[in-house]
């Protein structure tokens, strides 16, 4: 509507699961950063539920790109994922590898509203940009895990 009054572009950017250095691990902080945080402390991690619900982690610096083409030429909505589906159970096996030990993990209950499954399609900016996601969830997680490492 906006655009249409004023003849102004406008960009909506709806970002999936973004993660990365720097995330506070307190609060409503994503599963990334608390998750790293507890086995860094090597504390318990509870798992909500049966841990198989999904999740499309994006890492941070994927997100400023998208920003960045966004301010250059983009105009409409448009959705920023890496357009991968991990699981709570595959994020953990992730972590467990990248650290080489195995986590102590609880389960806990569902947490009531919860989305199962969470899958972002990027076609769209695909389309109308030269933006993809160029870092691995391997990768971010790496980078991500040294940060709050040397912090």
């Amino acid at each position: 509507m906006y655009q249409n009054l004023y003849s102004m572009p406008v960009v909506i950017l709806r970002y999936s699961n973004v993660y990365g250095p720097r995330q506070n691990t307190k609060g409503e902080a994503g599963v990334i950063a608390i998750f790293i945080d507890k086995m860094l402390k090597e504390e318990v991690l509870i798992i909500d539920g049966d841990g198989e619900q999904t999740r499309d982690f994006i890492y941070v610096k994927d997100v400023v790109r998208a920003n960045i083409e966004a301010l250059k030429k983009l105009n409409g909505i448009y959705n920023v994922g890496a357009s991968n589906e991990y699981s709570i159970n595959k994020l953990k096996k992730m972590l467990e590898s990248l650290e080489d030990k195995k986590l102590n993990v609880q389960t806990g209950p569902v947490r009531e509203g919860d989305i199962r499954r969470i899958y972002y399609s990027i076609n769209k900016i695909q389309n109308d940009s030269v933006w993809k996601p160029e870092t691995s969830l391997k990768e971010g997680l790496r980078e991500t895990i040294q940060y709050y490492k040397e912090g």
